[in-house]
Protein backbone atom coordinates (compact mmCIF):
# COMPACT_ATOMS: atom_id res chain seq x y z
CA UNK A 1 0.00 0.00 0.00
CA UNK A 2 2.79 1.89 3.70
CA UNK A 3 9.30 11.27 3.53
CA UNK A 4 10.31 14.81 3.11
CA UNK A 5 13.93 14.92 4.21
CA UNK A 6 15.42 18.26 5.13
CA UNK A 7 12.08 19.87 6.00
CA UNK A 8 11.37 20.98 9.56
CA UNK A 9 8.37 22.66 11.07
CA UNK A 10 5.78 23.94 8.70
CA UNK A 11 6.36 23.59 4.99
CA UNK A 12 4.43 25.64 2.48
CA UNK A 13 2.71 23.31 0.13
CA UNK A 14 1.87 22.31 -2.69
CA UNK A 15 2.76 22.85 -6.31
CA UNK A 16 1.64 22.17 -9.80
CA UNK A 17 3.62 19.26 -11.14
CA UNK A 18 2.53 19.78 -14.70
CA UNK A 19 0.82 22.43 -16.74
CA UNK A 20 -2.15 21.98 -19.03
CA UNK A 21 -1.96 18.26 -19.67
CA UNK A 22 -4.62 15.96 -21.04
CA UNK A 23 -6.99 14.50 -18.43
CA UNK A 24 -5.56 16.51 -15.52
CA UNK A 25 -6.74 19.52 -13.56
CA UNK A 26 -5.21 21.72 -10.91
CA UNK A 27 -6.84 22.13 -7.52
CA UNK A 28 -6.11 24.64 -4.79
CA UNK A 29 -4.58 23.15 -1.65
CA UNK A 30 -4.04 24.36 1.89
CA UNK A 31 -1.37 23.84 4.49
CA UNK A 32 -1.75 23.73 8.24
CA UNK A 33 -0.06 22.65 11.44
CA UNK A 34 -0.90 20.68 14.52
CA UNK A 35 0.17 18.11 17.00
CA UNK A 36 -0.70 17.29 20.54
CA UNK A 37 -0.77 14.52 23.07
CA UNK A 38 -0.50 14.04 26.79
CA UNK A 39 1.52 11.03 27.91
CA UNK A 40 3.78 10.79 24.86
CA UNK A 41 5.48 13.56 22.87
CA UNK A 42 3.66 14.58 19.69
CA UNK A 43 4.81 14.13 16.14
CA UNK A 44 5.25 17.41 14.31
CA UNK A 45 2.65 18.00 11.65
CA UNK A 46 4.42 19.27 8.57
CA UNK A 47 1.45 20.03 6.39
CA UNK A 48 -2.22 19.39 5.70
CA UNK A 49 -3.54 18.82 2.18
CA UNK A 50 -7.10 20.08 2.39
CA UNK A 51 -8.26 20.02 -1.23
CA UNK A 52 -9.44 16.40 -1.15
CA UNK A 53 -13.12 16.42 -2.21
CA UNK A 54 -14.02 12.96 -0.91
CA UNK A 55 -13.02 10.61 1.87
CA UNK A 56 -9.52 9.20 1.39
CA UNK A 57 -9.50 5.58 0.28
CA UNK A 58 -5.78 5.18 -0.55
CA UNK A 59 -2.51 6.93 0.30
CA UNK A 60 1.15 6.78 -0.80
CA UNK A 61 4.37 8.76 -0.53
CA UNK A 62 7.21 8.69 -3.05
CA UNK A 63 10.61 7.25 -2.18
CA UNK A 64 12.32 10.61 -2.79
CA UNK A 65 9.95 12.30 -0.32
CA UNK A 66 8.80 14.84 -2.88
CA UNK A 67 5.28 13.69 -3.73
CA UNK A 68 2.17 12.45 -1.95
CA UNK A 69 -0.72 10.72 -3.71
CA UNK A 70 -4.21 9.85 -2.57
CA UNK A 71 -7.21 8.07 -4.00
CA UNK A 72 -10.79 8.89 -3.22
CA UNK A 73 -14.39 7.85 -3.61
CA UNK A 74 -14.72 10.68 -6.16
CA UNK A 75 -12.94 8.34 -8.65
CA UNK A 76 -9.83 10.55 -8.89
CA UNK A 77 -6.17 10.40 -7.91
CA UNK A 78 -4.53 13.52 -6.47
CA UNK A 79 -0.78 14.09 -6.56
CA UNK A 80 0.82 16.80 -4.43
CA UNK A 81 4.30 18.13 -5.13
CA UNK A 82 5.47 19.00 -1.63
CA UNK A 83 8.26 21.31 -2.73
CA UNK A 84 6.15 23.59 -4.90
CA UNK A 85 3.69 26.34 -4.12
CA UNK A 86 -0.08 25.91 -4.11
CA UNK A 87 -1.46 23.46 -6.62
CA UNK A 88 -2.25 19.75 -6.75
CA UNK A 89 -2.73 17.59 -9.80
CA UNK A 90 -5.93 15.60 -10.26
CA UNK A 91 -5.77 12.49 -12.44
CA UNK A 92 -9.14 11.44 -13.82
CA UNK A 93 -10.17 8.36 -15.76
CA UNK A 94 -11.38 5.71 -13.33
CA UNK A 95 -15.10 4.99 -13.29
CA UNK A 96 -15.09 3.67 -9.73
CA UNK A 97 -13.60 4.77 -6.42
CA UNK A 98 -9.81 4.64 -6.23
CA UNK A 99 -8.94 1.93 -3.69
CA UNK A 100 -5.12 1.77 -3.97
CA UNK A 101 -2.18 3.89 -5.13
CA UNK A 102 1.56 3.24 -5.34
CA UNK A 103 4.58 5.14 -6.68
CA UNK A 104 7.19 3.29 -8.70
CA UNK A 105 10.52 3.14 -6.89
CA UNK A 106 12.09 5.62 -9.34
CA UNK A 107 9.05 7.92 -8.88
CA UNK A 108 8.41 8.28 -12.62
CA UNK A 109 5.04 6.56 -12.59
CA UNK A 110 2.08 6.05 -10.28
CA UNK A 111 -0.26 3.06 -10.29
CA UNK A 112 -3.87 3.36 -9.16
CA UNK A 113 -6.38 0.57 -8.58
CA UNK A 114 -10.11 1.09 -8.61
CA UNK A 115 -13.54 -0.28 -7.96
CA UNK A 116 -13.87 -0.34 -11.75
CA UNK A 117 -11.61 -3.46 -11.62
CA UNK A 118 -8.74 -1.80 -13.52
CA UNK A 119 -5.25 -0.52 -12.74
CA UNK A 120 -4.08 2.64 -14.43
CA UNK A 121 -0.40 3.52 -14.79
CA UNK A 122 0.20 7.28 -14.91
CA UNK A 123 3.28 9.08 -16.21
CA UNK A 124 4.06 11.67 -13.54
CA UNK A 125 6.04 13.97 -15.82
CA UNK A 126 3.11 14.48 -18.19
CA UNK A 127 0.15 13.46 -16.09
CA UNK A 128 -1.03 11.17 -18.86
CA UNK A 129 -2.25 7.61 -18.62
CA UNK A 130 0.39 5.16 -19.91
CA UNK A 131 -1.23 1.76 -19.48
CA UNK A 132 -4.42 0.13 -18.28
CA UNK A 133 -4.18 -3.30 -16.67
CA UNK A 134 -7.39 -5.31 -16.95
CA UNK A 135 -8.03 -8.82 -15.68
CA UNK A 136 -9.36 -8.64 -12.14
CA UNK A 137 -13.00 -9.55 -11.53
CA UNK A 138 -13.36 -7.27 -8.51
CA UNK A 139 -12.13 -3.99 -7.03
CA UNK A 140 -8.35 -3.56 -7.05
CA UNK A 141 -7.62 -3.12 -3.36
CA UNK A 142 -3.81 -3.33 -3.19
CA UNK A 143 -0.84 -2.41 -5.40
CA UNK A 144 2.93 -2.83 -5.03
CA UNK A 145 5.86 -2.09 -7.35
CA UNK A 146 8.98 -4.23 -7.22
CA UNK A 147 12.09 -2.32 -6.20
CA UNK A 148 13.75 -2.87 -9.57
CA UNK A 149 10.66 -1.53 -11.34
CA UNK A 150 10.17 -4.65 -13.47
CA UNK A 151 6.95 -5.87 -11.88
CA UNK A 152 3.67 -4.59 -10.50
CA UNK A 153 1.60 -6.70 -8.14
CA UNK A 154 -2.11 -6.11 -7.68
CA UNK A 155 -4.59 -7.55 -5.21
CA UNK A 156 -8.34 -7.66 -5.56
CA UNK A 157 -11.69 -8.33 -3.96
CA UNK A 158 -11.84 -11.26 -6.42
CA UNK A 159 -9.52 -13.10 -3.94
CA UNK A 160 -6.52 -13.13 -6.30
CA UNK A 161 -3.24 -11.30 -6.60
CA UNK A 162 -1.62 -10.79 -9.99
CA UNK A 163 1.95 -10.07 -11.08
CA UNK A 164 2.34 -7.95 -14.21
CA UNK A 165 5.30 -6.95 -16.35
CA UNK A 166 5.66 -3.19 -15.91
CA UNK A 167 6.95 -2.31 -19.37
CA UNK A 168 4.31 -4.13 -21.38
CA UNK A 169 1.43 -4.50 -18.94
CA UNK A 170 1.42 -8.24 -19.61
CA UNK A 171 -0.10 -10.43 -16.88
CA UNK A 172 2.55 -12.94 -15.80
CA UNK A 173 0.83 -14.81 -12.95
CA UNK A 174 -2.54 -14.94 -11.25
CA UNK A 175 -2.02 -16.01 -7.64
CA UNK A 176 -4.96 -17.93 -6.20
CA UNK A 177 -5.11 -19.04 -2.57
CA UNK A 178 -6.75 -16.38 -0.46
CA UNK A 179 -10.37 -17.16 0.37
CA UNK A 180 -11.39 -13.50 0.71
CA UNK A 181 -10.21 -10.12 -0.62
CA UNK A 182 -6.49 -9.43 -0.93
CA UNK A 183 -5.92 -6.30 1.16
CA UNK A 184 -2.12 -5.80 1.31
CA UNK A 185 0.94 -6.51 -0.86
CA UNK A 186 4.70 -6.08 -0.49
CA UNK A 187 7.69 -7.15 -2.56
CA UNK A 188 10.88 -8.28 -0.85
CA UNK A 189 13.82 -5.93 -1.35
CA UNK A 190 15.57 -8.44 -3.61
CA UNK A 191 12.35 -8.67 -5.70
CA UNK A 192 12.25 -12.46 -5.41
CA UNK A 193 9.22 -12.77 -3.15
CA UNK A 194 5.80 -11.22 -2.86
CA UNK A 195 3.85 -11.17 0.40
CA UNK A 196 0.08 -10.84 0.32
CA UNK A 197 -2.36 -10.29 3.15
CA UNK A 198 -6.08 -10.80 3.03
CA UNK A 199 -9.44 -10.46 4.68
CA UNK A 200 -9.14 -14.21 5.29
CA UNK A 201 -6.72 -13.31 8.15
CA UNK A 202 -3.71 -14.95 6.46
CA UNK A 203 -0.40 -13.82 5.01
CA UNK A 204 0.88 -15.71 1.98
CA UNK A 205 4.37 -15.73 0.48
CA UNK A 206 4.82 -16.22 -3.27
CA UNK A 207 7.82 -16.85 -5.53
CA UNK A 208 7.89 -14.01 -8.07
CA UNK A 209 9.70 -16.00 -10.78
CA UNK A 210 7.23 -18.90 -10.79
CA UNK A 211 4.08 -17.53 -9.16
CA UNK A 212 4.06 -20.49 -6.77
CA UNK A 213 2.97 -20.31 -3.15
CA UNK A 214 5.87 -20.80 -0.71
CA UNK A 215 4.22 -20.39 2.70
CA UNK A 216 0.92 -19.47 4.26
CA UNK A 217 1.06 -17.77 7.65
CA UNK A 218 -1.96 -18.09 9.95
CA UNK A 219 -2.48 -16.65 13.42
CA UNK A 220 -4.28 -13.32 13.07
CA UNK A 221 -7.96 -13.23 14.01
CA UNK A 222 -9.03 -10.44 11.65
CA UNK A 223 -8.12 -9.05 8.23
CA UNK A 224 -4.56 -7.96 7.42
CA UNK A 225 -4.23 -4.15 7.46
CA UNK A 226 -0.50 -3.65 6.70
CA UNK A 227 2.49 -5.70 5.60
CA UNK A 228 6.25 -5.13 5.18
CA UNK A 229 9.56 -6.96 4.57
CA UNK A 230 12.77 -6.34 6.47
CA UNK A 231 15.56 -5.00 4.27
CA UNK A 232 17.47 -8.32 4.45
CA UNK A 233 14.29 -10.11 3.28
CA UNK A 234 14.37 -12.49 6.25
CA UNK A 235 11.36 -11.17 8.15
CA UNK A 236 7.80 -10.14 7.35
CA UNK A 237 5.68 -7.93 9.59
CA UNK A 238 1.91 -8.03 9.35
CA UNK A 239 -0.62 -5.84 11.12
CA UNK A 240 -4.24 -6.80 11.51
CA UNK A 241 -7.61 -5.42 12.47
CA UNK A 242 -7.23 -7.67 15.52
CA UNK A 243 -4.93 -4.86 16.83
CA UNK A 244 -1.82 -7.05 16.86
CA UNK A 245 1.35 -7.09 14.76
CA UNK A 246 3.12 -10.35 14.01
CA UNK A 247 6.71 -11.00 12.94
CA UNK A 248 7.20 -13.99 10.64
CA UNK A 249 10.26 -15.88 9.41
CA UNK A 250 10.14 -15.53 5.62
CA UNK A 251 12.65 -18.34 5.10
CA UNK A 252 10.97 -21.16 7.02
CA UNK A 253 7.32 -20.24 7.51
CA UNK A 254 5.63 -21.63 10.60
CA UNK A 255 4.36 -19.78 13.62
CA UNK A 256 4.95 -16.10 14.31
CA UNK A 257 8.30 -15.31 15.92
CA UNK A 258 6.65 -12.56 17.95
CA UNK A 259 3.21 -11.08 18.44
CA UNK A 260 3.40 -7.36 19.22
CA UNK A 261 0.51 -5.95 21.24
CA UNK A 262 0.04 -2.39 22.43
CA UNK A 263 -2.14 -0.61 19.88
CA UNK A 264 -5.74 -0.21 21.02
CA UNK A 265 -6.93 0.11 17.42
CA UNK A 266 -5.53 -1.50 14.25
CA UNK A 267 -2.17 -0.43 12.86
CA UNK A 268 -2.52 0.91 9.32
CA UNK A 269 1.17 1.05 8.37
CA UNK A 270 4.31 -0.87 9.39
CA UNK A 271 7.93 -0.35 8.34
CA UNK A 272 11.20 -2.00 9.39
CA UNK A 273 14.23 0.12 10.25
CA UNK A 274 17.09 -0.13 7.76
CA UNK A 275 19.01 -2.52 10.04
CA UNK A 276 15.94 -4.70 10.56
CA UNK A 277 16.15 -4.52 14.35
CA UNK A 278 13.27 -2.09 14.87
CA UNK A 279 9.75 -1.85 13.51
CA UNK A 280 7.66 1.30 13.18
CA UNK A 281 3.89 1.08 13.38
CA UNK A 282 1.18 3.73 13.01
CA UNK A 283 -2.24 2.99 14.43
CA UNK A 284 -5.78 4.27 14.23
CA UNK A 285 -5.41 4.81 17.99
CA UNK A 286 -3.28 7.87 17.07
CA UNK A 287 -0.03 6.40 18.37
CA UNK A 288 3.17 5.70 16.45
CA UNK A 289 5.27 3.02 18.12
CA UNK A 290 8.85 1.81 17.72
CA UNK A 291 9.28 -1.87 18.50
CA UNK A 292 12.31 -4.03 19.26
CA UNK A 293 11.77 -6.80 16.72
CA UNK A 294 13.69 -9.51 18.55
CA UNK A 295 12.51 -8.67 22.06
CA UNK A 296 8.93 -8.27 20.91
CA UNK A 297 8.40 -5.08 22.94
CA UNK A 298 7.91 -1.43 22.06
CA UNK A 299 10.67 0.87 23.21
CA UNK A 300 9.26 4.33 22.47
CA UNK A 301 6.29 6.09 20.99
CA UNK A 302 4.81 9.40 19.91
CA UNK A 303 1.27 10.64 19.37
CA UNK A 304 -0.19 11.89 16.11
CA UNK A 305 -3.62 13.22 15.17
CA UNK A 306 -4.38 13.54 18.89
CA UNK A 307 -5.91 17.01 18.67
CA UNK A 308 -8.15 16.13 15.73
CA UNK A 309 -11.54 14.45 15.91
CA UNK A 310 -11.21 12.95 12.45
CA UNK A 311 -10.53 9.23 12.15
CA UNK A 312 -7.39 7.89 10.48
CA UNK A 313 -8.25 5.56 7.62
CA UNK A 314 -5.00 4.98 5.70
CA UNK A 315 -1.32 5.75 6.30
CA UNK A 316 2.11 5.14 4.82
CA UNK A 317 5.61 5.59 6.22
CA UNK A 318 8.36 7.16 4.16
CA UNK A 319 11.30 5.06 2.94
CA UNK A 320 13.28 5.54 6.15
CA UNK A 321 10.26 6.09 8.44
CA UNK A 322 11.09 9.72 9.19
CA UNK A 323 7.77 10.87 7.73
CA UNK A 324 4.25 9.54 7.81
CA UNK A 325 1.39 10.50 5.53
CA UNK A 326 -2.20 9.71 6.44
CA UNK A 327 -5.69 10.16 5.08
CA UNK A 328 -8.77 10.69 7.19
CA UNK A 329 -12.54 10.42 6.99
CA UNK A 330 -12.72 14.24 6.88
CA UNK A 331 -11.35 14.59 3.34
CA UNK A 332 -7.90 15.60 4.59
CA UNK A 333 -4.39 14.26 4.00
CA UNK A 334 -1.79 15.17 6.63
CA UNK A 335 1.98 14.82 6.62
CA UNK A 336 3.89 14.23 9.86
CA UNK A 337 7.53 14.32 10.89
CA UNK A 338 8.18 11.24 13.04
CA UNK A 339 11.96 11.63 13.25
CA UNK A 340 11.90 12.25 17.02
CA UNK A 341 10.88 8.60 17.42
CA UNK A 342 14.19 6.87 18.13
Amino acid sequence: MKKITGFAGMVILVGAVIAAVFNTAYVDAGCGGGGGGASLPPALEVCAFTDQTSNVSAIAISSDNKKVASGGSDKTVRVWDVGAKSKAVKLSGHTGSVESVCFSYDNTTLASGSGDKTVKIWDLASGKEKLVLSGHAGSVTAIAYSNDGKFIATGSADKTAKIWETASGKELFSLAGHTKSVTELAFSFDNKMLASGGSDKTVRLWDVSSGKLQFSFAGHTDKISAIAFSTDNKLIASASDDKSIKIWDAASGGKALHTLTGHTKPAVSVKFSTDGKKLYSAGKDKFVKLWDVYAGTWSSGITWYSEYTEDIEYASFSAKSQYLVAGSNKKTVRLWDTSRLQ
